[in-house]
């Protein structure tokens, strides 16, 4: 499965688990990236991959970007698996 090409894009700046990791907290929304950490989106970031890979990613992305959940096919993976891990493990298969 190709992920999309704005997943893909924050994978090459963060890695892929902790983008896979930003897809659980917020796939299907529109995320604004905060320029500095004088936001609760800036702590929300912190809180799910660290400080230094949101400032990485503040870096690059200035701007409103999607994550996109059902393109990954989350929704269908985890309604066959028995937890979020293996979601992610069976899609970390299918990209690889």
């Amino acid at each position: 499965m190709n992920l999309p090409a704005v997943i893909q894009e924050i994978v090459g700046i963060i890695g892929h688990g902790p983008a896979m990791d930003l897809v659980r907290a917020f796939g299907g929304q529109e995320l604004r990236v905060p320029k500095t950490d004088a936001s609760d989106t800036w702590a929300a970031l912190v809180e799910i991959i660290g400080e230094p890979l949101t400032k990485d990613l503040a870096a690059v992305y200035q701007t409103i970007i999607r994550v996109e959940r059902q393109a990954l096919g989350l929704d269908e993976v985890a309604s066959t698996a028995t937890s979020w891990e293996e979601a992610l493990l069976r899609i970390d298969a299918e990209a690889a």
